[in-house]
């Protein structure tokens, strides 16, 4: 009976042992790398506009052309700051435009 309880136990451990633990590290996928993806250098990346403000150089805007006025846009990201290169559209429902890039 002694030898009976002795496999007995041995056995037991042998199983708790088998399949206890849980810290095998050998069935855990490896980590992954994210890679952002490639940026072509040849184009160039200009932040999203936040807010653009228009200032004009004659604060009276006459539709007949009388004096010329110059609107100027200054476009800004979330940060504040400038945004260089930023394409801005104006249009006028009467009178003319005339684009000045500068």
């Amino acid at each position: 009976m002694f030898k009976m309880s002795r496999l007995f136990v041995f056995a037991a451990l042998l199983a708790l042992t088998a399949c206890g633990g849980g810290d095998d590290k050998s069935f855990v996928a490896p980590p992954v790398e994210v890679v952002d993806p490639p940026v072509d250098p040849t184009v160039p990346v200009i932040p999203e506009a936040a807010s653009i403000e228009a200032i004009t150089s004659n604060p009276q805007l006459q539709s007949d052309g009388g004096i010329p006025v110059i609107i100027s846009a200054l476009v800004k990201d979330a940060n504040n700051n400038f945004i260089e290169g930023a394409t801005v559209q104006f249009s006028a429902d009467s009178g003319g435009i005339e684009q000045l890039n500068t």
